[in-house]
């Protein structure tokens, strides 16, 4: 299924961080039901009357959690500029909880990788000092140790903005997509976005078409009924002429076949777009949904 998916237009990057400003909350509110019952026993050694009266126990009053958690990571490192322009979108959106966890080195290529054993972790701080723990492993061991240790868990694992596109083939060989992968599994979905060759890799379209997902599909991720899966997003790079054209949905290609997955032309307007590489190369962002395994 192709489908133009109305999440993010470079003509209004001014404004897209702003719509994602919004609050969601929830609330139940329990009804106290007090009944009283009488009983009068005649006694016919004392003529004595007793009387009992009892409460029906007031229901539970729930909260519906409102606090979205989102878990960014890479496979890019601390230092990342991408990283950090994506958790300081992030912080502004009101309701929503940022927690940073991502390999001390470049992990790039490693798939869904996940080390046997203990890891080691440590406290870090991205380049403009937001906080962040920097794990001795891959962006799979990011995501288990998370999973493992941050209460509340998180409702989506985000991933990326990373640099270079993850489009037909390469989607498998991503550690973006595997650690999106390593969080599906355990039913929490995933996002995970990539930027195209060559640099400067636009990392605020990528960001602006991040937070506007994470707006469009906020209700099923807080109340679990978004599918456990990867969503894949890979944004391309129109510097070297035309213009980006807007989010496509798309299956991920099984074959390159004879087309270069680098040569990008925003001036195209083929006929068909099959797929993700097809989408992708003519300057359209690609979505494509992939199953944890």
């Amino acid at each position: 299924m192709i489908e133009q998916l109305p999440l993010s237009s470079r003509s209004a990057s001014s404004q897209t961080l702003r719509r994602t400003r919004r609050r969601v909350a929830a609330a139940f509110v329990g009804l106290v039901l007090l009944v009283g019952a009488c009983s009068t026993t005649d006694s016919a050694q004392d003529a004595q009357s007793s009387t009992s009266t009892t409460s029906a126990p007031a229901p539970s009053t729930t909260e519906a959690p409102s606090d979205l958690v989102v878990l960014v990571t890479n496979d890019d490192g601390v230092e990342a500029v991408g990283l950090d322009i994506v958790v300081a979108a992030l912080s502004e959106i009101d309701d929503l909880v940022v927690h940073v966890v991502v390999p001390r080195e470049n992990q790039s290529g490693v798939g869904d990788l996940v080390t046997d054993g203990a890891v080691t972790t440590s406290p870090a701080e991205t380049i403009n000092g937001f906080a962040a723990t920097v794990i001795d492993g891959t962006p799979g061991d990011a995501v288990a140790w998370s999973l493992r240790e941050l209460d509340p868990a998180p409702n989506l694992v985000l991933a990326g903005p990373n640099q270079g596109q993850n489009i037909g083939v390469f989607a498998e060989q991503s550690a973006v997509v595997g650690a999106g992968k390593v969080g599906a599994r355990s039913g929490v979905p995933g996002l995970a976005i990539g930027l195209g060759i060559p640099a400067p890799y636009d990392f605020d379209l990528g960001t602006e078409i991040a937070t506007d997902w994470i707006a469009a599909n906020r209700d099923g991720l807080l109340d679990g009924s978004a599918p456990a899966d990867v969503t894949l997003i890979n944004v391309p790079n129109c510097v070297e002429g035309g213009e980006y054209k807007g989010l496509l949905e798309v299956p991920v290609a099984e074959t390159f076949g004879q087309r270069d997955p680098f040569a990008t032309d925003c001036t195209a307007n083929p006929d068909a777009l099959v797929d993700d590489v097809d989408a992708f190369l003519a300057g359209y962002a690609s979505l494509s949904k992939l199953p944890a395994e």
